[in-house]
């Protein structure tokens, strides 16, 4: 008799796992984006920046994160003025071939063409961000 409550109890559960839910999709899907921007307290050009990033998120709300990361020479504040450099800003931007502000990364690809510094960097200016992202988004 507890063999077959056990058997009997062995199938429920195999029935039961053929109707379990998966935790992600299992579908595919396309890549979603990550914008990394780089600019400081006192970037002239950053708040043209803000404007573009801000715009990429209303246009792709659930598909884009922006990062926005306070470095370089535009980011040392004032005295009285609120700091708002991170300890690994530097290093982030060492990788990305930056060669002004504001600077963005999209997902940290290379998008050929588009550097804003030396070929086969991440950096882009800003008014490439727009088009990396669309570019990501389109990946799947």
């Amino acid at each position: 008799m507890k063999k077959v409550v056990n058997i009997v109890l062995f199938l429920f559960g195999c029935w039961g796992i053929g109707w379990a839910q998966t935790i992600v999709s299992i579908a595919p899907q396309n890549k979603k984006a990550v914008l990394e921007e780089y600019g400081g307290i006192y970037c002239v050009y950053c708040p043209e920046g803000n404007v573009i990033a801000e715009a990429i998120l209303a246009d792709y709300p659930d598909e884009v994160m922006r990062i926005n990361i306070q470095e370089g020479l535009y980011a040392n504040p004032e005295p009285g003025d609120p700091d708002f450099r991170s300890d690994y800003g530097l290093s982030y931007a060492n990788q990305t071939g930056l060669a002004g502000y504001p600077a963005g990364t999209v997902n940290r690809q290379v998008f050929p063409g588009w550097e804003q510094g030396n070929p086969g960097t991440t950096a882009l200016g800003r008014s490439y961000w727009p088009l990396a992202v669309e570019e990501v988004l389109g990946e799947s």
